[in-house]
This record gives C-alpha cells, structure tokens and sequence, in this order.
C-alpha cells in the first residue's frame, strides 16, 4: 500500500507534523508512507492508495499558491477516489474545496491544548473508539459545513471532524500529538515562537486513541 504524508508544516516555527504522523501509523505501514513537502507534489503522487494532508502554522485564509494547487491534487485524488484524511489545516483544506470559501471562519479566540471530543455520528473513522475521548487541538481558524456531515462536535466549536462522501475524512485535532509527548511538543512550540496564547492540558489524551485513528483509516476505508 502507497501512503502518502503531505506535509503541509513550512515552517521552523513547529514539530515535524509529517514524521509524528508517520510514527503512528504502525511499524507494518510506516515504511510504506512517503512524506512530501506540498509545494513540491508532481503528478506522480497521483498514484497512491492513502493520503493524509498534515497541520501547518499557516492561515488557510492567506490563500497561498501552494493551497490552491493542493487543491489541485485533493481534486484528482477525489476524483480517482482515493481516501484522504485531513488533519487541522490539512482538513480546513478539504473543506474549503469541498463546501466553498466561506466554510473557513476565524475563531472568536485560539483553540490552543486539550479537549473533549464527542462523536455525533458512527463512523469507520472512528471504529473502536469511545464516544468521548481527549484529544489535542491548536488553531485560530475553523470549518462551518452542514451538520450531515459533521462526525464530531466540542464544547468550544459545533464542527471538528466530518465525512464527505465514502473515504473523505477531515479532524479539526491532532491525533498524532495525544499523549505527553505531543502535549510537549505544543508547549514548546508556544514557549519559543506565542507565549501569549492561553493553554489548558487538564484534558487526558491517549496515544492509543490517536493510533487506532490512523489505524481505521488505513485499513477500513
């Protein structure tokens, strides 16, 4: 099975989203799994059977050259139907190019450490998994989509995961940074780069539930 990593990070200022994402995918996929930089895709990259689109420090609403020939990519891909799994502006991404311009909305204050997260629909994506489990959020931006599609809700947002189509997956968190090593790595990045963004970790995340994420994706779409 051909993986496909983008990553959309191209910046200093964070992990290394691509690689914590591959980490999780298991040892039996994670030498499948090719890490791509997102200005650098060509078309051979259309001939894959997974692609995961990574987090970025970037606005989606600074409407790069390099986002819109991303979209240029997540089109044929849709098009050859193959699964595709976005995470935070990965999945901002996804659905810009599917529900328009005006599905990315500015926050009224930074999402920024640990939350509750509540499935509102069964799904693959989520098989194996609690109703409500923590997970790990950091972003100033967010998806507004009709509610059919929407997977899972928080507290703070009605939005933060949703399903278009058969195998066409967004979530507004981090599911490679459950657990104290990615709660690290997020304060990190805040201590060196915006110390003046509140943080709160008093949720429990798992890696575990983070890996079976993955996991679903890989093998049951």
């Amino acid at each position: 099975m051909k993986i496909l990593i983008v990553d959309n990070n191209l910046y200093i200022s964070s992990y290394p989203q691509g690689l914590m994402v591959r980490s999780y995918l298991g040892l039996q996929h994670m030498t499948t799994a090719r890490i791509k930089k997102a200005p650098l895709l060509n078309d051979a990259d259309l001939s894959v059977d997974r692609v995961i689109l990574t987090g970025s420090t970037a606005y989606i609403r600074e409407n790069k050259d390099w986002m819109n020939e991303e979209r240029r990519y997540i089109d044929a891909w849709m098009k050859k139907g193959v699964p595709i799994l976005g995470i935070c502006f990965g999945a901002q991404l996804l659905a810009r190019h599917i529900f328009g311009e005006n599905a990315i909305v500015a926050l009224p204050y930074p999402i920024n450490g640990s939350i509750m997260l509540h499935r509102t629909q069964d799904s693959p994506l989520f098989k194996g998994l609690p109703t409500d489990f923590g997970v790990v959020a950091t972003h100033y931006e967010g998806f507004e989509i009709p509610q059919e599609h929407t997977l899972a809700r928080v507290d703070e947002w009605p939005c933060y995961a949703f399903r278009y189509e058969k195998n066409v997956y967004g979530v507004q968190f981090h599911p490679e940074l459950s657990g104290p090593t990615g709660h690290f790595l997020v304060k990190l990045q805040r201590f060196m780069y915006d110390r003046t963004v509140y943080q709160d970790f008093s949720t429990p995340t798992s890696p575990r539930h983070g890996k079976q994420l993955f996991s679903n994706f890989i093998t049951s779409t």
